[in-house]
């Protein structure tokens, strides 16, 4: 599979882009989850836990990233390797322009 560089993202990696390479199909990033354990195994949940389980959030609920979560351009998929934080990969969002004689909020 061929794995195109120019098309950008408009869900999960939307804003995502390796630094390096400008690679935006695949990446490898290690995020937190919670999970229901077992000693038979892993129940992967799909929902919060309940309040007094674990304060906060558990993913960012826009793109399920944190800036601080470790990525990786996916060498495999026509990626450099390049590794840093999903903060050093999201790419600066544009702004329309301001109307003449208008601010921008």
């Amino acid at each position: 599979m061929s794995v195109s560089t120019i098309t950008p993202n408009t869900q999960n990696l939307a804003g995502i882009a390796c630094p390096e390479c400008g690679q935006t199909a695949r990446f490898v990033v290690q995020i937190t989850i919670n999970v229901f354990m077992e000693d038979d195994g892993v129940d992967f949940m799909g929902h919060q836990p309940d309040p007094d389980t674990f304060p906060g959030r558990v993913l960012d609920p826009d793109d399920g990233l944190r800036d601080d979560d470790p990525i990786q351009c996916a060498a495999r998929y026509d990626g450099c390797g390049h590794r840093g934080t999903v903060r050093e990969f999201r790419q600066p969002t544009e702004r329309p322009p301001a109307e003449p004689g208008g601010y921008l909020a």
